[in-house]
């Protein structure tokens, strides 16, 4: 039994080198990127126009601010009060926004325009293109699905 136990294992990591391994690894990886891309990418599309009114608002206190006259202090008190209860409501709606939006300007760099959409359709195609994880090119290699067992430790079993 542990001469078998050893020979899995020896075959296990041999595959483990195997070059196919690493193609598949490679794939996996692009496969996990392009999906998050996406979630962030659609995040951003989702929650532009929360952020388009949060900023619309908050333009809105920063002009009440500066004007002066009667009541103008009163005015932007309830423009930043405007501003605070919408910042409230929709709080998580605008931290994931944010959090796409800094995550898309690392991802595409120079590349990036806040007024226009990450190129979605294009990472949606790709993802399309490549093939689900059982039908990739591991199933060529059936020893790379087998993976070592262990031994079970028990007092009676090592005497």
């Amino acid at each position: 039994m542990c001469l078998k136990l050893q020979q899995s294992d020896a075959t296990y990591n041999r595959t483990l080198n195997h070059p196919l391994h690493a193609d598949v690894k490679k794939l996996e990886q692009r496969i996990d990127t392009l999906k998050e891309h996406i979630e962030h990418s659609e995040n951003f599309k989702k929650y532009r126009k929360v952020k388009r009114i949060y900023d619309g608002l908050y333009v809105k206190y920063e002009n009440a601010k500066m004007k002066k006259g009667f009541f103008a202090e009163r005015r932007a008190q309830k423009a930043l009060d405007a501003v605070n209860e919408y910042r409230e409501d929709y709080r998580p709606q605008l931290a994931m926004f944010d959090n796409a939006e800094t995550y898309l300007r690392d991802v595409l760099q120079g590349r990036f325009d806040p007024k226009k959409l990450p190129p979605i359709t294009k990472w949606r195609e790709e993802l399309a293109a490549k093939p689900p994880r059982r039908t990739r090119s591991i199933g060529n290699m059936p020893l790379l699905k087998m993976k070592p067992r262990r031994l079970k430790k028990s007092s009676g079993a090592l005497r």
